[in-house]
Order: C-alpha cells, then sequence, then structure tokens
C-alpha cells in the first residue's frame, strides 16, 4: 500500500512570480495549512518559529508548535473557518528558543482542489510583553493606593496609642509595677507602626530622609547583622565591584532591601545553600519593547542577590510583590518582605526583575539611579533631653478627633495654651476671633475643606511672626512642603512619639529668636 506524501510545493506552484517576491520578502510568516500538515511555509515563518522549511513542512503534527491548553480554540477556529470568509486572532507557539506570540489571520480556500488555510502571522511577543507590564503596574499602583490609605489612617491611631502610653509612664513611678504593662503597649504599637511602615514603604509612600550612599560600603557594613540572619549552612559571599558610582536614598530603606532580600533568599533554601550578593554599574540604553528594565536611559546601580534555594514558577513570580502574598505557612510570615522592597525600589525612582524557576534558584535585579556626588557623612545622635515646657499659644488643625485630642491634651500638660480645630476652615475663624497672639500653628497637611498648607498662607498673611509645624503620614506630602520652601524641620511624620512633638514644638518656637528653652519633667 503506497502512503501519500504531503506536497512539497515551490511558491511557484502557488501562484504567480508577484506571489513569491512578496512571500519570500514580507517580515509577516505566511503558511498554507491542509490536511493537518503545513504544504508550504516563507522565510519569515523560519525566522519567528527558529524551525527551518524543511523542519516545518516534515512536521507530522503542526499543532505540537501549540501550547496544550490553546490547541482545542485554535482546532475550533480553523473548524469554523466558511469559504470566503477570515478569523483573526492572538495565539502562543512553542519556537525553538522559548514560547512567543503571533497575531494570525487565517482565511478559508481550496489548494490543489482540497480545502486549505492560508495564513499570515506577525510576531507581536514585544507588545505582549508590554501589555503584561501594563497590567501588572496598574494592578500593584491600585494595590499601592490601598495599602496607603490603610497605613495612613492605621498611623493616626498608633500616634494617638503611643501617646497616650507614653503620657501614662511619665505619670509613674520608676517602680511601679504597672509600668511593665504599659511598656508592652508601646512595643505593641512599636511592632504595629513597623508593618504600617512596611505598606507605606510598597505604596511608595513611606516617608523618607534620603542622602548621597556608597551601595558598597552600606553592603559591607551590613555583613555581620546578614550572617546572624542567615542559618549557618548557608554560605554568604559578596562580589562588590569598584567605582560602581553613588545612590541617593534613605540608608535605612536600602538597608532594608537588602535585609529583606536575604531573608528571602534564606527562607528558599531550608537545606543550606549559597546567598550572593553584588553590586555593578550599570546603563540603561535606549528603551526595547524587550528589555524588562521600565527605566529611562542614564547611570545605574545595580544589587543583585542570587540564591541557590527551590526556586519559583512563573505564577508564583507574577504575585510575588503583592502585599500579604506569602508562601511561607501560616503564622510564618506577613507577606510584606517583598512588596516592601517593591515600593521602596519604586520610590527612589529604580526598578525590580526576578529570574526564577523551579529547582533553579532566584535573581534579584534592583537597579537605582547613580548620582555624582561623594557619599554623605553620618549624622551625629541628638542627645535624650527633658519634655520641654512653655506659655504660648498654639493653634491646633487635625480633622482626626481622638489625635487631635491626644494632642491637646499633652500640649496643655506642658501649660501651652491650645486653640482647638476640626478643619482649615475652623481654623480660621478661631484665629480670627482670636484677640492674642498666636505663636504656633501645628497643621496636618490634607484635611477636609482648605488645606494644611493653605492654612498656614492665610494666617502667615495677617500673623507674620506665625510660626508653622505640619504633620503628615504620607511621604509626597513632603514634595508639596519644598515648594513652600519650609525647612524639613517644619514637617512631623506620622506615626511619631509624644516626646519628640513636645521638642519639636519647643524647637520650632525657639528659633529663629534664641529664646531661653524651659525644660522640666513631663507632668
Amino acid at each position: 500500500m503506497m502512503v501519500e506524501k504531503p506536497l512539497r510545493l515551490r511558491p511557484a506552484r502557488l501562484g504567480s512570480r508577484i506571489f513569491r517576491a512578496l512571500t519570500e520578502t514580507i517580515p509577516s510568516a505566511i503558511f498554507v495549512y491542509q490536511d493537518g500538515r503545513l504544504q508550504y511555509v516563507n522565510p519569515a515563518a523560519e525566522s519567528i518559529t527558529g524551525y527551518s522549511r524543511e523542519e516545518l513542512l516534515e512536521m507530522e503534527n503542526p499543532a505540537g508548535l501549540i501550547p496544550p491548553d490553546h490547541r482545542q480554540a485554535l482546532a475550533r477556529r480553523i473548524a469554523a473557518l466558511q469559504p470566503g470568509g477570515t478569523e483573526r486572532f492572538e495565539v502562543p507557539i512553542l519556537a525553538r528558543g522559548g514560547e512567543r506570540w503571533l497575531e494570525v489571520v487565517t482565511s478559508a480556500t481550496s489548494f490543489a482542489g482540497r480545502p486549505a488555510v492560508l495564513g499570515a502571522a506577525i510576531d507581536i511577543t514585544g507588545r505582549k510583553l508590554l501589555e503584561s507590564q501594563l497590567r501588572q503596574a496598574q494592578k500593584m499602583e491600585a494595590l499601592g493606593r490601598l495599602a496607603g490609605g490603610v497605613a495612613h489612617d492605621f498611623n493616626n491611631i498608633l500616634t494617638v496609642i503611643a501617646g497616650y502610653g507614653q503620657m501614662l509612664l511619665s505619670r509613674l513611678e520608676s517602680d511601679n509595677p504597672a509600668r511593665a504593662d504599659i511598656e508592652e503597649v508601646l512595643k505593641g504599637a512599636a511592632r504595629a507602626a513597623s508593618l504600617t511602615g512596611q505598606l507605606l514603604a510598597f505604596s511608595r509612600r513611606q516617608p523618607a530622609q534620603p542622602r548621597v550612599l556608597d551601595l558598597n560600603a552600606l553592603v559591607s557594613n551590613m555583613h555581620r547583622m546578614l550572617r546572624r540572619v542567615i542559618s549557618e549552612d548557608v554560605r554568604l559571599e559578596t562580589v562588590l565591584l569598584p567605582d560602581i558610582g553613588r545612590i541617593k536614598a534613605d540608608p535605612s530603606q536600602i538597608e532594608q532591601v537588602v535585609l529583606n532580600l536575604a531573608v528571602n533568599a534564606r527562607d528558599a533554601m531550608p537545606d543550606g545553600g549559597c546567598l550572593t550578593i553584588e553590586t555593578s554599574g550599570y546603563q540603561v540604553r535606549e528603551p526595547s519593547p524587550h528589555s524588562p528594565w521600565n527605566l529611562a536611559p542614564g547611570s545605574y546601580v545595580l544589587l543583585t542577590v542570587t540564591d541557590t534555594g527551590r526556586g519559583m514558577d512563573a505564577e508564583t513570580q507574577s504575585h510575588l510583590f503583592e502585599p500579604f502574598f506569602t508562601t511561607k505557612e501560616v503564622g510564618r510570615g506577613t507577606g510584606l518582605g517583598l512588596s516592601t522592597v517593591y515600593g521602596i525600589v519604586k520610590q527612589n525612582g529604580g526598578d525590580i526583575q526576578v529570574t526564577s524557576a523551579p529547582g533553579k534558584g532566584c535573581r534579584f535585579q534592583v537597579l537605582l539611579p547613580a548620582v555624582k556626588a561623594a557619599a554623605d557623612t553620618e549624622p551625629a545622635s541628638e542627645q535624650p533631653r527633658l519634655w520641654p515646657v512653655g506659655d504660648e499659644t498654639i493653634l491646633l488643625a487635625e480633622d482626626d478627633r481622638v489625635l487631635r485630642a491626644m494632642l491637646r491634651g499633652a500640649l496643655e500638660k506642658q501649660n501651652y495654651t491650645v486653640l482647638e480645630a476640626a478643619s482649615g476652615d475652623e481654623a480660621l475663624e478661631l484665629a480670627r476671633r482670636h484677640r492674642g497672639t498666636v505663636h504656633l500653628l501645628i497643621t496636618d497637611l490634607v484635611m477636609p475643606g482648605i488645606t494644611g498648607i493653605e492654612l498656614a498662607r492665610r494666617l502667615s498673611a495677617s500673623r507674620k511672626s506665625l510660626k508653622v509645624l505640619y504633620i503628615t503620614g504620607y511621604a509626597e506630602d513632603a514634595i508639596l512642603l519644598r515648594g513652600e520652601q519650609a525647612p524639613d524641620n517644619h514637617l512631623l511624620h506620622k506615626p511619631f512619639t509624644l516626646p519628640d512633638f513636645i521638642r519639636r514644638v519647643r524647637d520650632l518656637l525657639d528659633t529663629p529668636a534664641a529664646g531661653r528653652v524651659r525644660t522640666a519633667s513631663a507632668r
């Protein structure tokens, strides 16, 4: 019995010289599919799939080029083709070298007297990558807004809890047994503040104090701490290239990035392995759809953290930077470690990429903009002082009722006269009715009605000596404040401690005039 061989048609058999010139030179893949075999492919099909023309024509089952979960849908499309009709769709193929996406147009036709499918396809892998990156960015942005809003509101509550706890503690003698209970309350508030700080970092709203840093020095200084964090059966290696440039960021944030990535690597190597931390310089060239970096061209510093652990699949990687996503057992992680890293990196104008596969370990790469400046020196730590008192009049504008009551109580205990307002408009009315001097305005930056900045602007127009202390829970509010040319010490970030708040008030009242600073134990 003779087995009919598939047709091996040259382009000339398909039509005129014009058809041959067209199909052999255009960048779109052209193919003829008939009786379960490819009867013709052009050079562009070879380029896109990575297979030669002979390999494609010899395939007994060209459907094997299609991922299994797409084959049935493609078969239905082809079967539904009517003579003279066309179908346009997108489909992935298993090309040599990896998966690629094609946009395909097919039409039903007759070939050698039998039904066939004539198709044209273009490679849209780059476009699909950009679409995926856009969807991921939009999802992360939405999650960031939600996380930032929750953290902001929770910070108000934490400031109240810590504030009242500190006031109670200040009234107790050192041997009072109730001190231990209150101190535990304050420790719990501090732990909760750390969690909200991670949420704010993810949402890129974490208050920061950026400085010019030497990343190599920072990683070197962390070596001992990292050695304590990772297991004894994990080998720690550092490869720090010289002359990589400086970065400008909050050192505590960058330390958190390194630490969180190291902890993630440790957890991926329960049976031991190798953790490698590398630094180098990096140049981002002109934007390309095939580049993983969503950054402007320029000089960057590259931090790479690699482990030899279990690795992860593509599904896990797609959720990796989402807050509260974790692959650990219940109770063994908050799911905020990598989302915090993501937020810090984005807040500092950088980008982060992950490369991993099951059983192949994991590599995180972080790019941060390089700056041409010498590294800043570490600021000297401030010596603790007693809670200062005063007799000035303070206008307090805060829309959170509980926080406002706590701040008013703390100020009045230090002998200040407090005018309390729940909004900017109410504060303006209080100031209009008050005949005496208002020495200091304490205002939330964002309130219903007019903002804290607008409130300060209007009051300062008629009260030239008025000083202002802004309080906020968002990092971007500090950017708004720079337009007002306000010094950094005029902004206090939530959650803050009550001693810091009272001292900041006194410092502002005592400057620029070198007034007498009155100090006494908090009452």
